[in-house]
């Protein structure tokens, strides 16, 4: 049985948009200034809309992709949608590129992350060792045959 390396974990702290906008002013001697909304604006932002992340309200929130739900903090620079509750506790990486894993498949126990990264270095091994008949079935239907890193489910608790 193979035991695939251990990935990268990186927490995403909560932010406070005062905090943000006082170091934004520090740093460029004026204040970060809310949206501008123009009036004959299709799509609105709703008042009661707040950054889940650093609790921006909404006049520094833009609608990232018009009417699709999608916002954006000018803040912090968070995506989010109005169905956001909070934003992601933390992000897992491949241990062997740093790029972003992507959760394929849930299963009871675990979780299997995919790395989307051609380049990976995991990948290109696995790939390289690959018999005649590998490679053909990869040909085929990539996806199913791609490298993938399982992860034991994680709890992860944040600390204020």
């Amino acid at each position: 049985m193979q035991i695939d390396s251990i990935p990268i974990i990186e927490n995403i702290e909560k932010l406070d948009y005062r905090k943000l906008l006082n170091e934004y002013k520090l740093e460029h001697d004026r204040e970060l200034k809310p949206i501008n909304r123009r009036e004959n604006s299709e799509t609105k932002v709703p008042t009661n809309l707040n950054c889940p992340r650093c609790e921006g309200p909404h006049t520094y929130i833009y609608n990232n992709n018009g009417s699709r739900g999608q916002f954006n903090c000018k803040v912090c620079g968070t995506n989010f949608n109005e169905n956001t509750s909070c934003p992601k506790q933390a992000i897992i990486r491949c241990p062997h590129c740093s790029k972003t894993l992507e959760k394929i498949k849930k299963r009871n126990n675990f979780s299997v992350h995919n790395c989307k990264n051609n380049l990976c270095s995991f990948y290109q091994k696995n790939l390289d060792a690959m018999s005649e008949d590998e490679s053909k079935l990869f040909a085929e239907n990539p996806i199913n045959s791609r490298s993938a890193i399982s992860t034991e489910s994680l709890n992860l608790t944040m600390n204020p």
